[in-house]
């Protein structure tokens, strides 16, 4: 649920972002996106622990972030499954790189177009980030963990050479996986 609102919220952030864009200009919206990130980074600085502080004896502080991670590391599972983590993240965000010539166009045309379709990509990743917990139980864990690359690579073949329509649309393919990397990888 929590990375579902995660990407509706960012769906609208694309949107208000787009309407910067059109309204103002690109700097702007820079400089606000700069300004939101600062002020969260406040937020999460007064944070404070909720579950840790009535679950520890008094006087005894838990273990560090780090020696945790060290030690989670030393499992092989982890291992192999930050690698995954890392090599569908990169096949999920490669498409966002090479095709900016074609996004640029299409915002030179309208710049609020790249805000409302970066708010429609969102809104196909949400619902598939809240049906992961039901695919996993339909399926497994395992066969998802074969489906979200293959779909990438497939809508990847698909779009090279694409300058066209078709490319920017099998964006909202790559969705599917991106909606539920998290949830398969937890």
């Amino acid at each position: 649920i929590a990375n579902t609102a995660r990407l509706l919220g960012t769906a609208g952030a694309f949107l208000l972002g787009g309407a910067v864009v059109a309204a103002i200009d690109i700097p702007t919206a820079i400089h606000a996106t700069a300004g939101l990130c600062a002020l969260a980074a406040l937020f999460a600085w007064f944070l404070e622990d909720l579950k840790g502080s009535s679950d520890r004896p008094a006087g005894k502080e838990g273990p560090s972030l780090l020696r945790h991670a060290l030690q989670d590391l030393r499992r092989p599972a982890v291992v192999w499954l930050l690698a995954y983590y890392v090599v569908l993240f990169a096949l999920l965000r490669f498409p966002f790189h090479t095709y900016q010539p074609y996004l640029r166009e299409v915002g030179a045309e309208d710049p609020m177009a790249i805000g409302l379709l970066f708010f429609a990509l969102n809104l196909v990743a949400a619902p598939c980030s809240r049906l992961t917990p039901w695919l996993c139980r339909r399926f497994g864990p395992i066969p998802l963990f074969w489906a979200m690359p293959l779909l990438i690579a497939v809508s990847l073949l698909l779009m090279a050479g694409r300058p066209d329509g078709l490319g920017i649309a099998l964006f909202f393919v790559h969705q599917i996986p991106f909606g539920m990397h998290w949830a398969v990888i937890q």
